[in-house]
């Protein structure tokens, strides 16, 4: 959702009876991006069961608008679908016991990606420590 050219997907739009809006744009696609990689540890060995966070960057107000949460499996692989196109980032964690901690983790830390509409990226992540 834009307005006049800026992202309002976390901002609330006031509309008065009888006002219109010009340039308020939803876009509306089946064209979702994929995000898939696989979870290594630090001899490229691959990390099964490990807790793979991906948001977007910025992180959206409401947690649950793009955000995708998936454990590895026996590969270390994981694949997140259906996204919009965007910046994001994404960390792994071998455990996780404290997941507040984790999305601070995942801001300072996390590996950066970015995806267009229907894109298709694919990306390596190393547990981070919790």
């Amino acid at each position: 959702a834009r307005l006049s050219g800026q992202d309002v997907m976390d901002t609330p739009i006031h509309i008065q009876s009888g006002q219109t809006l010009d340039g308020l744009v939803f876009l509306v696609s089946s064209k979702g991006a994929t995000i898939s990689g696989v979870v290594q540890d630090e001899n490229g060995n691959p990390v099964a069961d490990a807790n793979m966070i991906l948001r977007p960057d910025p992180p959206h107000l409401t947690r649950d608008v793009h955000e995708c949460s998936k454990t590895s499996d026996q590969n270390g692989g994981f694949t997140c679908d259906g996204l919009a196109p965007g910046k994001y980032k994404a960390a792994a964690w071998r455990y996780l016991s404290d997941y507040q901690q984790a999305l601070d983790e995942l801001t300072a830390k996390g590996t950066q990606v970015e995806v267009s509409e229907g894109g298709r990226v694919a990306i390596t992540l190393v547990p981070l420590k919790q």
